[in-house]
């Protein structure tokens, strides 16, 4: 999946990026898939969303960091997802139940983290199986 694909989804899924972020939302983006960061979150072979994550042992300091930050310490065995940006059609049950489906069969993590700013909420996945599973070669950029 190349940046131009991911903007093109993005902005399919009403998530505007502003001109004047643009660029810095380009860097952004060109970075967290350097680092393997970004989750296709697939149903049936189509792309439900994307997730945009951080792993960690402190999600606190990835929740409220600043829009464009990618601040240092993320960890591949973290215990912490920290979902950093999203974008879907729409965040409802069936849509959070795929979320944590997704996680939980690719990281070894206990909870995820995704803080909806700025009128939603924080919302907290506990994980549901027992920490068994690896993280898979489908995750990053090459899904």
């Amino acid at each position: 999946m190349t940046f131009d694909n991911l903007f093109n989804l993005f902005l399919r899924w009403g998530r505007v990026i502003r001109p004047s972020d643009y660029l810095v939302f380009k860097s952004y983006l060109k970075e967290m898939l350097k680092r393997k960061s970004v989750m296709i979150i697939k149903e049936n072979e189509s792309i439900k969303g994307i997730a945009i994550f951080f792993l960690s042992n402190d999600y606190e300091r990835f929740l409220f960091k600043p829009l464009w930050d990618i601040p240092e310490g993320d960890d591949p065995n973290g215990k912490y997802i920290i979902i950093d940006k999203m974008a879907c059609q729409s965040w409802n049950l069936s849509m959070r139940r795929l979320l944590q489906e997704v996680i939980e069969d690719n990281f070894n993590v206990l909870e995820g983290h995704y803080y909806h700013a700025p009128l939603g909420p924080h919302v907290t996945i506990n994980r549901r199986r027992p920490l068994n599973v690896q993280r898979s070669d489908l995750i990053g950029c090459g899904v």
